[in-house]
């Protein structure tokens, strides 16, 4: 099964972590997940498959070669994600 890089932005607010939190209760087949923030959120790590992941500054991250950036589409995020041509998920519950 292909595995897939993704982008997590926001990985530390409310949306972020339900956004990890799903991506591993339905096994989406995940290669490489990068949690993305501000810098005020630099430090600290988020959990997924069993790896605490040390949260990447949003600001000085590349967004390509990920093959999903599901955003926080409140944020000012969104315009540098459509920019990159980034595919953008939007999950609903």
């Amino acid at each position: 099964m292909k595995k897939f890089n993704v982008a997590v932005v926001g990985a530390t607010g409310m949306v972020g972590e339900s956004m990890i939190s799903i991506l591993e209760e339905r096994a989406f087949p995940v290669e490489q997940l990068t949690p993305l923030a501000s810098k005020r959120s630099l430090g600290k790590k988020v959990s997924f498959q069993s790896k605490d992941l040390e949260i990447v500054d949003l600001n000085n991250f590349d967004l390509h070669g990920n093959n999903f950036c599901p955003p926080y589409l409140g944020s000012n995020c969104a315009p540098v994600i459509i920019g990159h041509s980034q595919v953008c998920v939007e999950v609903l519950e």
